[in-house]
């Protein structure tokens, strides 16, 4: 099964499909689109196809039937804001049900009185005209363990708002509390649990796309936490659930490092020259252009950010020394500057909220930027 590529369509029409299934009985329900099976936009099956029923008269006690049909208690019924579960095009599905008005007795949406489906029934309301529904939270196990949900303008699996078990219940973590803001140490805790080696970055959720932000009805699990970098799962860090002044606005999303190797990662540094020793030009491993160096003109890389370097290398500070340029060539003939870094990060990449640098190729100088690292383990008097 193959096809050939063209530029040369003639028209602008579009070819579609409307797809069937036979397994299914006829009037057949499913929650579509949110981000657990116990949430999401009601679908009917009629004639083979899925369609949506219409929001008018669409209230709570037609909720709790279709959450009982679908095998959900009717303790945790809620009906959604439509923004929680932005769809598909109006017009791509039929809508089969409409003015539905169940009692409490009926078993299925389909028992309840309703006009008969016609695959394009009147909605009052043009842009919202789909009935949304969230039956119950998905249980989480075991207590304590973290997960990234719902962000998909990053690749996955490695970026997502940062939930955490509780309770047996998924809940959103707060990045801006007034006490106790997010740090990147957070991140690298939250990062190490999942299997990457780091945080690359952070956002709240007012600043999320619609489709990433908790569904309504998420509980906010941690509202303060300030891990020291050392622990092995957010749970472990010094946390309280006391600050009343989070708001889902606040939760926090963040974009994990993928583990690599030394010289193959995004944000990975090597040193050329004496690297053996702690001394050389600085190389950073950029996603965009491979491996890069330093421009010194203007001067935003110090000692500060050599201690980064350092200290991904294993050392504990280091300084800034400049370098000729023939004493180590580059990849490339972009280098970084604008470096822009909290003393307290772990490594330097352009994606960082916490230490990040742009790109030029403009760099007026061929001399290089190198480090010379220091290390305190080792007592004076020791010989190699």
């Amino acid at each position: 099964c193959s096809y050939t590529i063209t530029t040369q369509c003639s028209t602008t029409t579009l070819v579609g499909v409307a797809c069937q299934s036979s397994i299914l009985p006829e009037g057949s329900i499913r929650l579509f689109g949110g981000s657990t099976s116990g949430e999401g936009r009601v679908e009917i099956l009629f004639n083979g196809r899925w369609g949506r029923i219409c929001s008018t008269l669409w209230d709570i006690t037609d909720g709790e039937v279709a959450c009982r049909e679908l095998g959900f208690g009717t303790d945790n019924v809620s009906i959604p804001t439509f923004d929680s579960f932005p769809g598909e095009d109006n017009n791509i599905q039929p809508i089969w049900l409409s003015e539905l008005q169940c009692s409490s007795s009926p078993q299925s949406l389909s028992e309840c009185f309703h006009l008969e489906p016609t695959g394009f029934a009147d909605c009052y309301s043009v842009f919202d005209s789909f009935a949304l529904l969230h039956c119950a939270q998905e249980a989480c196990f075991p207590e304590g363990a973290v997960r990234l949900r719902g962000l998909s303008t990053f690749v996955d699996p490695i970026s997502g708002r940062v939930e955490f078990c509780k309770d047996g219940v998924w809940g959103t973590v707060c990045g801006d509390s007034v006490l106790t803001p997010w740090s990147e140490k957070n991140g690298q805790v939250v990062c190490r649990d999942l299997g990457y080696s780091g945080a690359l970055n952070s956002i709240l959720q007012d600043r999320l796309p619609l489709e990433a932000r908790a569904p309504p009805g998420t509980p906010i699990h941690i509202r303060n936490v300030s891990c020291l970098g050392h622990e092995d799962s957010l749970g472990d860090c010094p946390l309280t659930d006391n600050d009343d002044t989070c708001t889902h606005d606040q939760d926090v999303a963040i974009t994990c490092r993928s583990v690599g190797g030394a010289t193959g990662e995004d944000g990975d540094v090597r040193l050329v020259g004496d690297e053996r020793n702690g001394y050389g030009a600085v190389q950073l491993r950029d996603f965009g252009v491979g491996f890069i160096g330093i421009c010194p003109d203007d001067g935003s890389f110090g000692d500060s950010e050599a201690s980064i370097v350092c200290r991904q290398l294993g050392y504990d500070s280091g300084t800034t020394t400049e370098l000729s340029d023939n004493f180590g060539g580059f990849f490339s003939n972009a280098r970084a500057e604008g470096f822009d870094c909290d003393s307290e990060a772990t490594f330097i990449s352009r994606l960082s909220a916490f230490c990040s640098y742009t790109i030029t190729t403009q760099c007026s100088t061929t001399t290089l930027v190198g480090v010379a690292c220091q290390s305190s383990i080792l007592p004076e008097g020791s010989i190699r």
